[in-house]
């Protein structure tokens, strides 16, 4: 028999012992006594096995010290993270500056009534600004935080809640993007008044009357110090997205309408930009005012729609560049 667990060879050697005493008993007591004791040695030997395999149960399935602190810690980050939990809320989701926006933030967790929240606002001027939240109330898991606020800046605002805890602030991983609207731009050429960027934007070209356009919204002259060499329209949209601009699908009063370079009937191999004056309320139709297109260096309107265009000329763009705000 080949022996290996020690508790096993604890249980032979009784076995041994047992049956040994057995073999003396049978010299010298009768037939019945014999079976007896043999019985009796036995029984003994099986009661020790049982015991000892009983024993290997029990310290197998009590858990260490350790395997409790690593439960009792895991606990622990699942109570601190129900802790954090929130739920931000924005009403209404874009609207024209001067509108007040409503912010409602839950926060769920132990001591309600001692929690404070605030929102930290990403403005589209690049500056991050935070502001602390009033308390509306709360109940037995559960505290409620209020901040009606107008912005100032046009264009996007990421929004996202914090739990103020002393001097530090803790983010509650939840977050909302709104959007200041700039009311609609007139239409009209008024070329010679504009800062087009002279001695940079070639004159009276498409680059140059947008360049114009920002700078009036902006009330300022210094858009085209963010558009790098090469600045060929088709180079716009990298150009800005690399100073923090974004750009995307969804046309505002205030964007660059980009084309990249051969569009059919929309641009050459320099591509082409346009100023938008005014969007339609579902966001579908678009009216832009330009210059040099489709050629000859004058003024010219267009309306571009989503859906339904009858020719390429009426086709979305390629992308709008928001610029509503000047970045620092």
């Amino acid at each position: 028999m080949n022996i290996s667990n020690p508790r096993l060879k604890t249980s032979v050697g009784w076995e041994s012992g047992f049956f040994s005493l057995a073999s003396l008993v049978h010299k010298n007591v009768n037939k019945m006594e014999r079976k007896k004791i043999a019985l009796l040695a036995v029984l003994v030997c099986i009661l020790v096995s049982g015991s000892l395999t009983s024993c290997d149960k029990d310290e197998r399935t009590i858990p260490s010290h350790q395997e409790e602190g690593i439960a009792s810690k895991s606990e622990g980050n699942d109570l601190r993270s129900e802790s954090l939990r929130a739920r931000l809320d924005v009403v209404p989701s874009q609207a024209l500056r001067g509108t007040n926006f409503r912010f409602v933030v839950w926060i769920s967790g132990r001591n309600p009534q001692n929690k404070k929240a605030a929102l930290r606002f990403e403005c589209p001027d690049g500056v991050t600004r935070t502001f602390d939240m009033q308390t509306n109330g709360y109940d037995v898991e559960m505290a409620f935080f209020v901040l009606n606020r107008s912005l100032s800046q046009y264009g996007e605002y990421r929004v996202s809640a914090y739990e103020k805890v002393g001097n530090g602030y803790y983010s509650l991983f939840c977050s909302e993007r709104v959007f200041v609207l700039h009311p609609p731009i007139p239409m009209g050429d008024n070329y010679s008044s504009l800062h087009v960027g002279k001695g940079v934007m070639y004159p009276r070209n498409c680059t140059a009357w947008v360049t114009g356009k920002v700078n009036e919204m902006w009330n300022a002259n210094s858009f085209q110090n963010l558009i790098d060499n090469p600045r060929d329209a088709k180079h716009w949209k990298n150009h800005l997205v690399a100073k923090g601009y974004k750009a995307d699908g969804n046309p505002r009063v205030g964007d660059i309408a980009f084309w990249e370079a051969n569009i059919k009937g929309c641009s050459g191999s320099l591509g082409h930009v346009a100023f938008v004056n005014n969007v339609s309320s579902d966001g579908n139709t678009v009216y832009i005012t330009e210059y040099n297109f489709p050629s000859g260096e004058r003024y010219g309107t267009r309306t571009l729609k989503r859906y339904g265009a009858r020719k390429p000329s009426e086709q979305f763009p390629t992308a709008f560049i928001h610029v509503q705000t000047r970045r620092n």
